[in-house]
């Protein structure tokens, strides 16, 4: 097992079929756990950040984790995973050509959709989001109060979350531009966001 810690502004969530979810809150501090193959590291994050995720080359155990926040107390955070890196098979012992078993999920977000927000208007919390191309975002949508939508015409994505449940989303994002958040039945009243991929 590799236990590497970093500093940052997320949690991270480990997944494996051999193991339970399990959650390490911590503002300031992260914990990123690789065990035996195939494992999911899924980070659920606490601020909008942009990451990706790229195998480096010619090192073929070698894995880059890249975090970018728009602003705030760091521009860029690498996380290298090198070649330190020991993968386990399931009979315990030699590292194989697995490695493109593991996988990255850039961004786990929680959306709180408001009514109405601190600022008086029905929001999202938060309403602007960048991504990479082709990176895989899996949103969890809490609604507050009433019945909301988290809204992109131009993605095709429509999800109506009921008062006070909650419902998860999965996308990829293929596709570079700027599109309109919108929740249906509020957009008059503001509640509007805005989805980047670069």
């Amino acid at each position: 097992m590799i236990r590497t810690v970093f500093r940052s502004c997320f949690t991270s969530e480990i997944m494996s079929p051999t193991s339970p979810a399990r959650e390490r809150p911590a503002c300031h501090k992260s914990i990123i756990e690789l065990q035996a193959l195939p494992t999911l590291v899924r980070l659920r994050l606490q601020q909008p950040l942009e990451t990706t995720a790229q195998r480096l080359p010619n090192r073929s155990r070698s894995i880059a984790l890249i975090l970018r926040r728009r602003g705030g107390f760091f521009e860029s955070l690498a996380l290298l995973l090198g070649i330190t890196i020991i993968l386990l098979t399931a009979c315990g012992g030699t590292s194989t050509r697995g490695t493109e078993e593991i996988r990255i999920f850039g961004l786990r977000l929680e959306v709180n959709m408001e009514d109405p927000g601190k600022s008086g208007e029905y929001i999202y919390d938060p309403a602007e989001f960048t991504f990479g191309r082709g990176q895989q975002v899996t949103f969890v949508l809490t609604s507050e109060g009433e019945f909301h939508t988290f809204t992109v015409p131009d993605l095709e994505i429509d999800v109506h979350v009921d008062a006070w449940k909650s419902k998860a989303l999965t996308y990829t994002f293929d596709k570079p531009g700027t599109y309109e958040l919108v929740c249906t039945p509020h957009e008059t009243l503001g509640m509007i966001g805005v989805i980047t991929v670069r």
